[in-house]
């Protein structure tokens, strides 16, 4: 009887070739050739039905603002929607098309075989200025308004990502603000520069919107236009960013969040709190010439470039420092901060407890951030702290 070959022994040596041979082919001028093979993009038939593609996408795109808006945009320019791949990117029957009418550009998301499928952000403004005339009662002066949302925020193709986080399908007739933006999860962010939201659990605000677990608004009031102007990109809205923000509101998910942090400055080291004046915080400097607190903790390869300084917090609970990184001797940015170290030391008067930490994760604007543990607060009297840098 002839004996049966293993198939998994088999499937192991085809794998051991295959594996053989594009070992053998990387290492010959055949590659370059394979990769542009692999990324060289459409074929000659594809590429045609791409260019017919853009052309039913940009008179579908006239006709959808044609029924909606009830006149008639020219078209700039057109871009395909496209999925990405592997090695290369699939061209979809949708494109982002670039629009103009009576001088305002706008932009139509729409597929090339249905003119009803369309979306659009030519109401944003109008959008927008909704939003801050509805709070406006509430919270004056907003510097800057931000609506993510509508029915194309999912497309990930990066030439048309940007412009496709805020159009919307349904006409805002001027009363319909949460109709339009309900469609889709929205997200809000409104800028303030020294704004009051504390007398937000009165505001009177449209039951569909704040009911929605889709919808998000994000009010943030800065401490100053400069703090603004500095962190007005920022996604986060956290006590992390509490040196330049002083009040968050956040209203969504059927609930309402507010937040508001207290600062103090000394020495160019700002402190922050939530829910405390900071009252019995104190920070005071140790010269370096008569310091002695960081012998044998440092190692041969790092020296002291900052003044060590005494935090005494009292009964304050956890404190959110903010070091300025102007302090530190050759920082430039980011990429330098791997150079540097903070020590920190907690003393009872008994014992001293020492930690270190690495600066480039904890940088947030043009401060160094860190935190003192409230659990060691509150067992340690003083907190010493300063920064090494590596030679």
């Amino acid at each position: 009887m002839k004996k049966k070959t293993n198939p998994i022994i088999v499937l192991v040596v085809i794998v051991a070739l295959i594996f053989e041979f594009l070992n053998a082919v990387l290492m010959t001028p055949l590659m370059p050739i394979i990769v542009i093979m692999l990324l060289s993009g459409d074929n000659k038939e594809q590429k045609a039905e791409n260019q017919q593609i853009l052309a039913s996408a940009k008179a579908n795109a006239v006709v959808y603002v044609q029924e909606k808006y009830g006149f008639t945009a020219s078209v700039e320019n057109a871009v395909q929607e496209r999925e990405y791949g592997m090695f290369n990117s699939t061209p979809q029957r949708f494109a982002l098309v670039d629009m103009n009418y009576d001088d305002q550009l706008f932009h139509v998301y729409i597929s090339a075989d249905d003119a009803e499928s369309g979306c659009d952000d030519y109401q944003y403004p109008q959008l927008k200025k909704a939003f801050c005339d509805m709070l406006e009662a509430y919270a004056s002066g907003c510097m800057n308004i931000t609506l993510s949302g509508g029915e194309a925020q999912m497309v990930a193709y990066d030439p048309i990502e940007d412009k496709c986080e805020h159009l919307f399908r349904t006409y805002f007739d001027g009363s319909n603000l949460a109709e339009v933006i309900s469609i889709s999860p929205c997200n809000i962010v409104m800028d303030y520069v020294n704004g009051d939201f504390s007398g937000y659990a009165d505001w009177q605000l449209p039951t569909e919107l704040v009911e929605s677990e889709r919808f998000h608004l994000w009010m943030v009031s800065y401490r100053s236009e400069e703090a603004w102007q500095r962190m007005r990109t920022n996604t986060t809205y956290d006590e992390h960013r509490s040196v330049y923000i002083e009040e968050t509101l956040h209203i969504g998910l059927k609930k309402r969040s507010f937040e508001s942090y207290s600062m103090r400055e000394f020495h160019g080291i700002c402190v922050t709190a939530k829910e405390s004046c900071l009252d019995s915080v104190q920070i005071t400097t140790i010269e370096k010439e008569t310091d002695n607190l960081w012998d044998g903790h440092i190692l041969n390869n790092r020296k002291i470039i900052t003044d060590t300084y005494l935090l005494q917090s009292g009964d304050e609970g956890q404190v959110l420092c903010f070091f300025p990184t102007a302090k530190l001797v050759g920082y430039k940015d980011k990429d330098s901060a791997e150079n540097y170290q903070l020590l920190i030391c907690m003393d009872d008067g008994t014992e001293k407890i020492y930690e270190k930490q690495w600066i480039r994760f904890v940088i947030i604007g043009d401060y160094i951030y860190f935190t003192l543990d409230p659990a060691d607060l509150e067992t340690k009297e003083r907190c010493y702290f300063t920064f090494v840098q590596m030679d």
